[in-house]
């Protein structure tokens, strides 16, 4: 069945040699030493690499994005690491910003924290929880069944009132 729920793998993926510059943004501690590594592998194939690192993908961080991507030019190349929920985050404001998914590179180091768009009131949660599971909304406490679903656009997962169809 089809999903829109990304699948990570274990491993940071190799840079496409075939961009001329690159943009590298880590978030947190874990992806600091892969965006290192990438821009070593970068350096040593003679490409410009600039590398960024952001405790999370708050504005500053998407700000700082934006700002890249006015000055990228052909061959730009985009390589994201760190929770998922940051680094949906950052690859959403790339897409809004006009990159082509096939110019980006993701590695998540975190895959528990996820973020959760309220169907209801459009509020996003972050919270760990599990695919299939419950929290309440921080915007209407509602109770959010966590689905199967991202939406790409709003860096989230789908979250609707677990218990919807109950009489009240």
């Amino acid at each position: 069945m089809p999903t829109s729920v990304p699948v990570w793998s274990g491993q940071p993926p190799d840079p496409d040699v075939s961009g001329r510059s690159f943009t590298i943004m880590s978030v947190g501690d874990q992806a600091r030493a892969i965006a290192r590594a990438w821009a070593r592998s970068l350096e040593e194939s003679g490409a410009v690499a600039v590398a960024r690192h952001w405790p999370d993908a708050g504005q500053v961080a998407v700000e700082a994005l934006a700002q890249e991507m006015r000055s990228a030019t052909v061959g730009w190349r985009l390589m994201l690491a760190g929770p998922e929920a940051d680094v949906l985050v950052l690859q959403a404001a790339a897409l809004r910003e006009g990159a082509v998914r096939t110019e980006i590179r993701t590695h998540a180091t975190d895959r528990q924290e996820r973020r959760t768009l309220c169907t209801h009131c459009g509020h996003i949660t972050r919270s760990r929880t599990a695919l299939g599971a419950t929290h309440p909304c921080g915007g209407c406490a509602r109770t959010l069944v966590v689905y199967h679903h991202v939406s790409r656009r709003h860096a989230a997962y789908m979250g609707y009132m677990a218990d919807a169809e109950e009489a009240p």
